[in-house]
């Protein structure tokens, strides 16, 4: 619609358009941007719903698993780490469940969208798309196996740092009585330093992604304006096509980059639940014999 309302001014043109195909244009643009609007916020609340969901009965599972374990199990396993898979290993496997889910959709349907109308409007500049997909697809796949590592490393820092914190208050009276505060701030400090490099070096390779997606755009732009110009010149692309195509180069930005921070998200979410899973996989050593009577 808006290469048409652009195209529609050309002069070179036999019939112009008129303040009429403008406004209706206009209109439609209008009408089509509601509609995205209402979808975009339905999909949003079932979105959050599914997640919340989701993580209510994760976070009951993960409860049951640990009330059902036997003494042994919490001799070997640290209590802070337990807390950790069961708050902010969960919190961390909610985006996927929601957001991840939403924009996944739209971002499929989007580039399922602006794939169509390229190769609709001029199918010898569509291998433009395969380029453009293909190097964000694999630049995706190269990040997320580099980073689930780091990711991994991440939340186990987390889950240390947080069982130094719990030790330091449950024993706050011991660690005064044989005056060991400084042991323990050294514990301390060498934990969060863990988790600060993990998290920094995760930034790090993410930082990549953004990026490059944003020089796979400029490059199709200026060269789709490279060879678009010269087919206006020549006469075989009409103004209206080039524009239009400038917008679907334009609307291909968001669904790239959603797809990769979609699965660096699901890598995130997988090294969460890695950790959430030992806790749920556990067996107690002191198990029921079939048909024991209920205490």
């Amino acid at each position: 619609l808006i290469g048409r309302m652009i195209g529609g001014l050309d002069p070179n043109l036999s019939v112009l358009s008129n303040a009429s195909d403008l406004i209706i244009s206009f209109s439609l643009i209008l009408i089509f941007g509601f509609l995205a609007f209402i979808l975009e916020r339905a999909a949003r609340l079932r979105g959050a719903e599914v997640s919340s969901r989701a993580v209510y009965y994760l976070r009951t599972d993960i409860n049951n698993a640990i009330s059902r374990q036997s003494f042994s199990y919490f001799d070997k396993t640290e209590t802070g780490q337990l807390i950790a898979r069961a708050t902010s290993d969960v919190e961390e496997s909610e985006q996927i469940f929601g957001m991840g889910l939403t924009l996944g959709l739209r971002s499929i349907l989007q580039l399922g969208g602006v794939t169509i109308g390229f190769i609709l409007f001029s199918i010898e500049l569509s291998w433009l798309l395969s380029i453009a997909i293909g190097s964000s697809l694999l630049l995706s796949y190269y990040l997320a196996k580099k980073l689930k590592p780091v990711f991994l490393e991440t939340r186990n820092s987390f889950g240390e740092l947080t069982n130094t914190i719990r030790e330091n208050i449950v024993g706050a009276q011991v660690v005064r009585m044989f005056n060991t505060q400084g042991k323990e701030l050294q514990k301390f400090s060498k934990n969060n330093e863990r988790f600060y490099k993990a998290s920094v070096h995760s930034v790090k390779l993410n930082s990549f992604y953004m990026p490059s997606i944003y020089i796979i755009i400029g490059f199709m732009t200026v060269f789709t304006l490279l060879v678009g110009g010269i087919w206006v010149i020549e006469g075989v692309m009409d103004l209206a096509t080039l524009i239009t195509l400038q917008s679907f180069i334009a609307t291909l930005g968001f669904p790239l980059v959603m797809l990769g921070q979609i699965m660096l998200m699901y890598v995130q979410a997988d090294a969460a639940l890695t950790r959430v899973r030992d806790v749920l996989e556990s067996t107690p050593e002191v198990k029921d014999l079939p048909g024991a009577t209920p205490i």
